[in-house]
Parts: C-alpha cells; sequence; structure tokens
C-alpha cells in the first residue's frame, strides 16, 4: 500500500496538521498507466497538534515526541513514524509557516527488510555436528 503524509505547520494557528492518505484502490494493476495520480490517495486520517506541546516534546527526546505524534486514530508503523518525526523537528527548527509531504510504498519497506533477513545456510559439516547434539538428546 502506498501512503502519503502531508504535513502542514502554521505559525498563525500554532499549530502543525498531519493529514495520512493512501491508495486503497485494487484496480490500479489493470490500468495501463501505472503512476499514481493524486486523485488515487484517498484521506486516512487528519491530526491537529499545538506546537507548544511538540517542541516540548522534541526537548525531551525524539521518543517523547513520537509518542505525542501517536493517537488512537493515528499509529503509523515505526519506520515511517521515525521519517515523520525528523521532518516535523526538522520543521520546528525553522521559522515560517512550512508543509511538507512524506511518501512511502509498503512493497519497497518489506523488500528492503527481507533483503537484510536473509539468512545463510549452514556449512554441512555444521548439520552434521547439529543432528549428532540432536540424536544424543533422544
Amino acid at each position: 500500500m502506498k501512503q502519503k503524509f502531508h504535513i502542514q505547520k502554521s505559525l498563525k494557528k500554532e499549530e502543525l496538521l498531519i493529514q495520512e492518505y493512501a491508495v486503497i484502490q485494487s484496480d490500479l494493476r489493470k490500468r495501463n498507466n501505472a503512476v499514481i495520480q493524486e486523485e488515487d490517495f484517498a484521506l486516512l486520517c487528519e491530526q491537529t497538534y499545538d506546537i507548544r506541546n511538540l517542541k516540548s516534546s522534541i526537548s525531551e527526546g525524539r521518543t517523547a515526541l513520537i509518542a505525542e505524534l501517536r493517537t488512537q486514530n493515528f499509529f503509523p508503523i515505526g519506520f515511517y513514524i521515525n521519517k515523520i518525526a525528523g521532518k516535523i523537528m526538522e520543521m520546528l527548527s525553522v521559522n515560517g509557516d512550512q508543509s511538507a509531504i512524506l511518501i512511502f510504498d509498503d512493497r519497497e519497506y518489506f523488500f528492503v527488510k527481507q533483503e537484510k533477513a536473509d539468512i545463510e545456510e549452514p556449512e554441512a559439516e555444521e548439520q552434521a555436528d547439529s543432528k549428532d547434539k540432536v540424536d544424543e538428546l533422544v
């Protein structure tokens, strides 16, 4: 699933808005044009935060900021929330209104994790030793 997080900082309102979007249509694979359009994203969640509370959390560290960001309705996976928190920390360190868009594709994330998780097969000699140890237990 492709997800998009639109983050808007408004100093006038003293708030930060995060909108979570996702592509939830299954017919995208059938289209000739594989490029995802803006209208393919559906709004899943919208959260507003007080900038003062976020800055206070940032002073306590990234973990405190993530705890402040996560709610019952907004709970991105660890990889995503770390990227979102980093972007928010960057945005709040600069004066002025700002916005940012972060786009994630679950397939890319899980493919990378799977490559790192590949395990090498033990050599034949190691396998034989393991089998002998199991036989001794019986």
